[in-house]
């Protein structure tokens, strides 16, 4: 479901003209998210608007880097080695944000953990790669599905 409401009017009073500025609020209710502008106000010219966003991580996982929400489920490369269920736990966070403050590492931070659980491995979509040769009579027509690891984020230790 995905909801979009008109939230305030905003005057610029440099300009002399209204704007209607339109906030709005993403509520995806399969993973419980809700995303989206918790307040618009002006401060004499200047648009002000204060997001409502969730605390997040974003982690490194097998070299690749990943924007990691609690209670959502992230696609990553394939992992080999573990079978559905398993617990997973992941010390290379680069960053983490919430509504207060952002924490950076350089590279990671320090004693921050992303506790997740491997729900399953997935094919992505076909991939056809065809290749020709003109006036040669060469094709030849290859097709590669690549395999992904589905994750559920259970908690993100700060």
């Amino acid at each position: 479901m995905l909801l979009f409401y008109a939230y305030s009017i905003v005057t610029y009073r440099s300009v002399g003209f209204q704007v209607l500025f339109l906030c709005f609020s993403i509520n995806y209710l399969k993973n419980g998210l809700k995303v989206g502008f918790d307040s618009c106000y002006t401060n004499g010219d200047k648009l002000n608007v204060r997001m409502n966003i969730d605390m997040y991580a974003l982690v490194e996982i097998l070299g690749k880097q990943y924007k990691a929400v609690e209670g959502e489920t992230v696609r990553v490369d394939y992992i080999s080695k573990e079978v559905a269920g398993a617990s997973l736990e992941y010390n290379t966070v680069l960053a983490i944000v919430d509504e207060n403050n952002a924490k950076f590492g350089t590279p990671y931070v320090a004693d921050a953990k992303v506790k997740a659980t491997l729900v399953e491995d997935v094919k992505g979509d076909k991939i056809r790669v065809f290749k020709k040769e003109r006036r040669k009579g060469y094709t030849k027509t290859q097709g590669h599905r690549q395999r992904y690891t589905l994750i559920s984020i259970d908690q993100i230790i700060a």
